[in-house]
C-alpha cells in the first residue's frame, strides 16, 4: 500500500515537472481570424470592449476593436509580427510588444496581450473564428 502511494506521488510530481513544457508553436497555426474571449480571465465586456478581432496572415496582422460606449467606437490597426518559438513579437504603429504565446485546445493565450497596454491587461485569450 505504501509503495503504491509513493508511486502515485512520483508520477504526479513528474507530470508537474515535465508536463508544463509548452510545445513549439508552428507559425502557420496562427494564420486566420481570432476573436478575444477573455482579458485577464474575464469576459472582454468587463474591460469595456464589445469585440477585439485579430486577422493574422503571413504579413501583416490586422486588428479591429469595438468599445462599449454611448457611440460605437471602432479602431482599425495594421502591423507586422513574427514568432520565435513561443515568443510573439508584434509591431503595430509605434508600439513594439513581445508576448509569450500558448495554444490551449483551440484557443490562443497571450501573456501579456500584444495589443492592449500591459498595465491594463496582463493576459488574453482568443478563439479562432471563421
Amino acid at each position: 500500500m505504501k509503495t503504491n502511494v509513493i508511486k502515485i506521488y512520483l508520477i504526479g510530481m513528474l507530470s508537474i515537472l515535465f508536463g508544463c513544457k509548452q510545445p513549439k508553436i508552428n507559425k502557420e497555426a496562427l494564420y486566420g481570424n481570432w476573436e478575444a474571449v477573455r482579458l485577464d480571465g474575464e469576459p472582454i465586456n468587463t474591460h469595456g470592449f464589445t469585440s477585439i478581432k485579430m486577422n493574422i496572415t503571413p504579413d501583416p496582422i490586422r486588428i479591429t476593436t469595438q468599445m462599449k460606449t454611448f457611440a460605437d467606437v471602432t479602431t482599425k490597426s495594421e502591423g507586422s509580427w513574427e514568432l520565435a518559438g513561443n515568443v510573439f513579437n508584434a509591431k503595430i504603429g509605434d508600439n513594439d510588444k513581445t508576448s509569450q504565446i500558448q495554444l490551449q485546445r483551440s484557443n490562443l493565450i497571450f501573456s501579456p496581450d500584444p495589443l492592449i497596454n500591459q498595465e491594463a491587461v496582463s493576459n488574453s485569450e482568443y478563439q479562432k473564428v471563421k
